[in-house]
């Protein structure tokens, strides 16, 4: 299966690659089958609940990431999330990387059966990634704008300090580049001058920026 245009993975090892064939996906090692959770399952199948998503502040050593489940084109978007030490979590979820867009154009998905209005671009990622799961598949994410709680300051600042040491510790990078691609190539090029310490066009002489500083956008 050939992966969707505007789909990108940048995996941390050489057998993370789908070079094998046309069938396997760069995350086929993170994928989740017949082993799932009872609790997984039954927050994903279970009944709409009211009210927000209900947040448990994480601790220092803490991330939350979400489940992905596979579903049809026309399904709803259905995620349940996970809490895990970030020592135990390595290489054992992928993060997403993607263009915010426009926060006030958005889309509901549930998230652990409750309603959560999710940005346009993020939106357009998730069906996509969805595409590439089959069955009852689940597949382990890190995406800033869920596993985050963007209402708490003190959640908020702990995690973005973290947020270098997460996509280290992820299998890989999926970077969404958007419907069109247009506005994800600005943001892929500023983010290849911070990995290589060269904001503002390659100038060897700039110092690196922070990654605070990267996604000053964002926080």
């Amino acid at each position: 299966m050939s992966t969707p245009a505007g789909i990108h993975g940048s995996a941390k090892a050489p057998n993370d690659v789908g070079t094998t064939g046309v069938s396997r996906r760069p995350f086929d090692d993170l994928v989740c089958r017949d082993d799932l959770p009872n609790e997984l399952a039954w927050a994903d199948r279970g009944p709409i609940l009211p009210g927000p998503l209900p947040y448990t502040r994480l601790i220092s050593d803490e991330i939350r990431m979400v489940i992905l489940y596979a579903g049809d084109e026309s399904s709803d978007l259905r995620l349940t999330t996970e809490v895990r030490k970030i020592e135990d979590a390595d290489g054992d979820y992928a993060a997403m990387s993607y263009v915010w867009g426009d926060p006030t154009e958005t889309s509901t998905i549930y998230v652990d059966r409750h309603k959560f209005s999710a940005t346009k671009n993020l939106v357009s990622s998730l069906h996509r990634v969805r595409q590439l799961l089959r069955g009852e598949e689940t597949l382990p994410l890190w995406i800033d704008a869920i596993c985050i709680n963007q209402d708490d300051l003190e959640e908020r600042n702990a995690q973005v300090s973290m947020m270098k040491q997460i996509y280290e510790k992820s299998t890989m990078v999926i970077t969404w580049l958007g419907e069109t691609g247009a506005g994800g190539l600005k943001y892929l090029e500023e983010l290849a001058d911070w990995v290589h310490g060269q904001p503002g066009g390659g100038n060897s002489q700039a110092k690196p920026i922070s990654f605070k500083i990267h996604i000053k956008g964002r926080y």
